[in-house]
């Protein structure tokens, strides 16, 4: 096994010396002051994003999983952003990860990490550190870290292994396959599919099937639903990022099986969903009532019978709409003219179908009775209407609406959601409705209830951000009117809300009103205000920021949104306060929030000062625990990462949380595959 060779001097200097002050950032003077807080205890379990993978007893779970002392957004607009958030935060650095969509079959690979270090870092230095530590010890947590670590940075290239002896990294992974520990088995298992090796889908597709081959895999350990469920998102992961037809076709059909024969099973079923969703393959070109369904079609033609058949699990058919709708709004193409013209003739009966079917499920009388299958068409709705007043787009409108003005607090909310993404696309296409809209919005932005008016405006911003991306025109009197409940809102709901719409719209010239109260008040809108000062690339509110960020006080949330902002600005020496958090914060949430903005953190010192934390005993005067370790090793997985974007980000765009299983996120507990960093 290729060892760490430790090239630079940082980490032989670094040993007796206080952390913060060798690296001689901003944050230096007063990093140690800034973790060490106190923490209230009735708070509730984190939303999406902020938990670490891991088992252990020492955080219930993992780096900051179960922790009964994270604060959690309690606001349902809020969960919707932590929820879709990242594609927002990535384009800021990364513009080429958006639109968030599947590898484009033959076409070229999805948008690579723009901060990953060069492959002789990542495979020679970072890589032997991780695989030391999984190899050594029996701590839950290590173990977790590093098989995702692992999986997230991939196999090193050919060449560079051959010529440095490295090892296998899917031979580590599996190893642990038989581990006593169901999370660190199941964390193996969506391993192996993080690596992106087609060749692993039968394994995972015989794990997820409890077939005779997984159950060997796993040395006879019981394959447990947790454990299925994560080979099926993990099955999904390698179609999902594969650009081979053939690949992809392999793993639609497995996750259609699994989707037929588990239709009772709420975390298989909603895993096989999703992963459908994600996988789209071509129309096949096949018509008449005799001809098989293949390809496009028959994936569409499986959703929508389970979403009719009374048997289906109603916690999974929640995410059959927007599954249904990502497949049918898939690009589609041709090998001619003839061929092109009749898929896209085939995707618009699709779209036709699905508008008229969601449209019908959210009606006033006869329609859907479960809320949570409403929610999920709802934001199906979202995806797929046109502006357009002919049927059945113009009904669609209508009912979303409806729902917008009288329905339930959260479907209300999501239908504002969707009303603004059409709003988006009509202002770029001149949709004849898009104006009609766009005020609607805003005057619940203005007048509405206290609990839509937030919902509203994130609406105007989402709206904003679709039409400016696509060449439209700002409206200045929308962004006139949440500027106004920006300074004058009397609910932290709605100045948040605020903030971030104009953020997302652009609004560069309101940069000083965001900026006005970053020092004081709530601490969940300085957050957002932060984050909107990034999108607005507002460099000369840094230093401000700084200050926040090493303020001593316990606020996980704020730390977590005000570091973020700070790391896609590039801020030097930010890696200092991250990892002196990491390693002593001492409460789990402020270890959790810089694990979260080490994400999108670019400081080059930020590996070596992590690495240190897995190999070294001490740091300065104080140890390093186990669980310092676990995240750090969790930290160097996402910075090394291939991705653009959270390995996750998929599986929680337009997620239907309200109503989702337990292995796909548990607001309670943690531990479903978007409760892990």
């Amino acid at each position: 096994m290729a060892r760490h060779r430790s090239p630079r001097p940082f980490l032989g200097l670094l040993r007796g010396l206080p952390f913060g002050r060798l690296l001689g950032s901003p944050f230096a003077l007063v990093a140690a002051a800034a973790i060490a807080s106190a923490a209230p205890q009735n708070a509730l379990a984190p939303p999406r994003g902020l938990l670490g993978p891991g088992a252990g007893d020492a955080v219930g779970g993992g780096p900051g999983a179960r922790n009964e002392s994270l604060i959690a957004e309690t606001s349902a607009w809020t969960r919707w952003w932590v929820f879709n958030r990242d594609p927002y935060l990535a384009r800021i650095r990364s513009p080429l990860s958006l639109p968030v969509s599947p590898a484009e079959l033959g076409g070229p690979p999805l948008a690579t990490n723009p901060v990953r270090p060069g492959d002789k870092v990542v495979h020679l230095d970072v890589v032997p550190v991780i695989l030391e530590r999984l190899r050594t010890t029996r701590d839950l947590d290590i173990l977790s870290a590093s098989l995702l670590a692992l999986g997230k940075i991939g196999e090193a290239p050919a060449d560079l292994a051959e010529a440095n002896g490295l090892p296998s990294y899917a031979d580590a992974i599996l190893e642990r396959f038989g581990e006593s520990n169901l999370f660190v088995r199941s964390h193996a298992v969506l391993a192996l599919g993080l690596l992106e090796d087609p060749a692993h889908a039968p394994l995972l597709a015989s794990i997820a099937r409890d077939e005779k081959a997984g159950r060997k895999a796993v040395r006879g350990r019981r394959l447990d639903r947790r454990v299925r469920a994560n080979a099926i998102y993990a099955l999904a992961h390698l179609g999902t990022t594969s650009g081979r037809r053939g690949e992809r076709s392999v793993v639609v059909h497995h996750l259609l099986a699994l989707a037929d024969e588990e239709r009772e099973d709420h975390d298989l079923l909603a895993a096989a969903v999703i992963g459908l969703g994600w996988n789209p393959l071509p129309f096949t070109g096949e018509t008449g009532e005799d001809a098989p369904l293949q390809g496009r079609d028959r994936q569409l033609a499986l959703l929508h019978e389970l979403f009719e058949d009374s048997r289906t699990d109603q916690r999974a058919r929640t995410q059959i709409p927007v599954a249904i709708a990502r497949l049918v709004v898939a690009p589609t193409t041709g090998i001619d003219a003839d061929e092109v013209a009749d898929n896209l003739r085939r995707q618009e009966e699709q779209r036709v179908r699905a508008v008229r079917r969601f449209t019908e499920a959210i009606a006033d009388r006869g329609g859907e009775k479960s809320t949570f299958v409403r929610e999920g068409c709802v934001q199906a709705l979202g995806l797929l209407v046109k502006d357009d007043e002919r049927e059945p787009d113009r009904s669609a409108i209508d009912g979303l609406v409806r729902i917008a003005d009288d329905g339930q607090d959260l479907e209300g909310g999501l239908s504002i959601v969707a009303i603004s993404r059409i709003v988006g696309r009509g202002i770029v296409k001149r949709g004849p409705r898009a104006a009609e809209l766009r005020s609607k919005v805003g005057r619940i932005a203005a007048e509405g209830s206290p609990i839509r008016r937030p919902w509203a405006l994130l609406g105007t911003g989402i709206a904003e951000d679709r039409a400016l991306a696509g060449g439209g025109a700002p409206a200045l009197g929308t962004r006139a009117l949440v500027e106004l409940r920006l300074t004058e809102a009397p609910a932290p709901q709605e100045k948040a809300a605020a903030a971030i719409a104009l953020g997302l719209s652009g609004a560069v010239d309101t940069a000083p009103k965001i900026s006005e109260r970053l020092r004081n008040g709530d601490f969940y809108v300085r957050g957002l205000r932060a984050l909107s000062l990034a999108f607005l690339d507002a460099r000369e509110y840094i230093p401000v920021l700084e200050i926040i960020a090493m303020e001593r006080a316990y606020r996980p949330y704020l730390l977590r949104d005000v570091a973020t902002a700070l790391a896609l600005f590039g801020a030097p020496g930010l890696a200092d306060l991250l990892v002196n958090k990491l390693a002593f914060a001492r409460f789990m949430p402020d270890r959790v929030a810089a694990l979260s903005a080490m994400a999108w953190c670019d400081d080059p010192k930020a590996i070596d000062a992590l690495i240190f934390m897995v190999v070294e005993k001490r740091m300065g005067s104080r140890s390093i625990d186990d669980t310092s370790r676990a995240f750090a090793i969790t930290a160097l997985g996402t910075l090394c990462g291939r991705s653009a974007l959270p390995w996750n980000t998929r599986l929680a765009l337009d997620v239907t949380w309200s109503a989702a299983p337990p292995t796909l996120t548990d607001p309670r507990v943690g531990g479903g595959v978007l409760d892990i960093l």
